[in-house]
């Protein structure tokens, strides 16, 4: 048996030392081919597993909301969301009638192709999904095979082992006997990781080779912060996780003291953090994290997990949901960002060579412009429950940007004719994502009301490398002198107009870039709410004017 340390990704918080229970194994499908008069009954079969696990969901979702908070009871609802999607049934159908394959066969093919799409895109919450279309995989196969929908009894204490696993697997077991899980997939976004975090379960994935690693009964240490876990672990290590984990809990509660301080440098310089958030509930975790605004919201959420457009009522409602539980912050609410890595299976979007170069983000909506209106007029709709912010992404050139202004206009004249009251502080700006802008900022800043840097495809597209491909993340370097000037570019034309300038990309989150981004003189760093207290700590010990020194040096000015 191997033994040492295997290093994964902590997802949740905490230091446990126990025996793993493999009780969550991967079941092999049968590769079954199937003779054409045997695809009525195999179809009969799919149809019965998918209408038993939309009642597992359904029975998941009712103890949920026994048991958790709203917002995390609300995954459930988004599982059944997954499996009323008719693209993804009608594949399944397509290979049992087509191919010929037998429906274990077919639902395992279907559903991984899926799970796949969304690990490919490079929002951390999207491709997080992965795990829950998995999740939903696994409970039609279970039913296929006469299996129970996935509930396992634990007979003691244990720490779990599984390749995935799904917020629904985790409240079918018996939580009072889960010490720690440990997965082989997962992402820190995913739904399991929310929900060990919102139990307090000790919890690291992406751990690889997992049963090669783990067996059945072994003792580990599993450290949920560091991503650690130690396989029979030595009496001096024991104390040496102990004692990490005693620190790290003072640490989290040096941390929260500074929830309510401002964030100030050491010399007195204001810069405001936000949160960025994927789904409304999101807001009241950014709340109780000290955030001062909303710098991104992600409304593709809205967009995917389904079979189709979702309704203006509907976005309306989301919109005003996040605006009220912001109590008068600012909120910057991202129109549709679809293309590259993210797509829709109900909108044609034909496959391009090089879609990060393609047709995404308002290039899409503004092809797209039925969809375009009906997000602005529920945003509209909702303004007056807030203080919104709009943004538009992927803004390339003038000719982009004076289209959206039109176009919102006109709706906001259409929805004002309706007798709908609508916000009058309504602030309109862009995501500074492109080389083309951040060098023409001063003529896009007299266009807008505010903006927000997004470094990861600011950087990527700067420096002609693909971030996803590791040969050359060495060029993934948010310093580099040309990267830096366009930022600085971007902040003086701000600046120059009086617009508000932040920042909402993953540097912002990193308290390693805090110093430089102090000096970079932006208005707002935006990122996840588990991030602000600790760029806020940086923050309350960098001085600004040594800061502007290091980026002056560094553009040598």
């Amino acid at each position: 048996m191997f033994k040492g340390s295997i290093k994964g990704v902590g997802v949740s918080p905490g230091i446990v030392i126990g025996k793993t229970n493999c009780c969550l194994r991967p079941e092999e499908t049968r590769p079954a081919i199937i003779a054409p008069d045997e695809v009525p009954v195999e179809l009969g079969k799919m149809h019965r597993a998918v209408l038993l696990t939309k009642q597992d969901l359904h029975n998941l979702y009712v103890r949920a909301s026994e048991e958790l908070p709203a917002s995390e009871a609300a995954i459930f609802e988004a599982h059944t969301l997954m499996i009323d999607d008719p693209s993804l049934l009608t594949e399944i159908e397509r290979l049992i009638s087509e191919r010929y394959y037998g429906v274990e066969q077919a639902v395992h093919e279907t559903i991984e192709f899926y799970a796949q799409q969304f690990e490919q895109i490079e929002d951390d919450y999207l491709s997080g999904r992965a795990s829950d279309v998995r999740e939903i995989g696994r409970r039609i196969i279970r039913h296929l095979t006469g299996r129970n929908g996935g509930d396992v009894a634990l007979m003691e204490a244990a720490i779990i082992v599984a390749q995935d696993l799904g917020p629904g697997e985790v409240m079918g077991l018996d939580k009072s006997k889960i010490l720690g899980m440990i997965t082989e997939q997962g992402s820190s976004t995913s739904h399991v990781a929310i929900l060990a975090r919102t139990l307090g379960i000790p919890c690291v994935v992406g751990v690889r080779d997992i049963f090669t690693l783990l067996k059945h009964g072994i003792t580990v240490a599993l450290d949920g912060t560091e991503g650690i876990v130690v396989i029979d672990p030595s009496d001096e290590q024991k104390s040496v996780l102990i004692e990490g984990a005693r620190l790290e809990q003072e640490r989290n509660k040096a941390l929260e003291l500074l929830v309510n301080q401002p964030s100030l440098t050491q010399d007195g310089k204001h810069i405001a953090l936000w949160a960025n958030i994927g789904r409304p509930e999101d807001a009241v975790a950014a709340l109780n994290a000290g955030a001062q605004g909303i710098g991104l919201f992600r409304t593709e959420f809205l967009f995917m997990d389904r079979g189709d457009l979702p309704g203006e009522v509907e976005q309306e409602a989301v919109y005003r949901q996040v605006l009220s539980a912001m109590r008068g912050r600012p909120v910057v609410i991202r129109t549709l960002d679809i293309g590259a890595d993210k797509r829709l299976s109900y909108l044609n979007m034909p496959a391009e060579e090089n879609p990060y170069l393609g047709v995404r983000g308002i290039r899409l909506c503004l092809q797209e412009q039925d969809i375009f209106k009906a997000q602005l007029r529920a945003l509209l709709r909702a303004s007056t429950a807030g203080d919104l912010w709009i943004m538009f992404p992927m803004i390339t050139v003038m000719e982009e940007l004076l289209a959206c202004r039109a176009i919102f206009e006109a709706v906001r004249e259409e929805v004002s004719r309706d007798g709908t009251p609508v916000s009058e502080q309504i602030k309109i700006g862009i995501m500074v994502e492109t080389p083309a802008v951040a060098l023409m900022a001063d003529k896009f800043a007299k266009q807008v009301d505010f903006f927000s840097i997004g470094t990861n495809d600011l950087i990527q597209y700067t420096m002609a490398a693909d971030r996803q491909n590791p040969s050359v993340s060495y060029l993934q370097d948010p310093q580099n002198p040309a990267v830096v000037s366009l930022i600085a570019n971007t902040v003086r034309a701000a600046k120059a107009r009086k617009i508000s300038v932040g920042m909402c990309g993953e540097m912002a989150g990193n308290p390693d870039f805090t110093e430089y981004l102090v000096g970079l003189d932006l208005d707002e760093l935006s990122m996840s709410a588990g991030s602000i207290l600790k760029v806020k700590e940086k923050l309350r010990s960098v001085h600004a004017q040594v800061a502007k020194a290091k980026i002056d040096d560094l553009l040598g000015r």
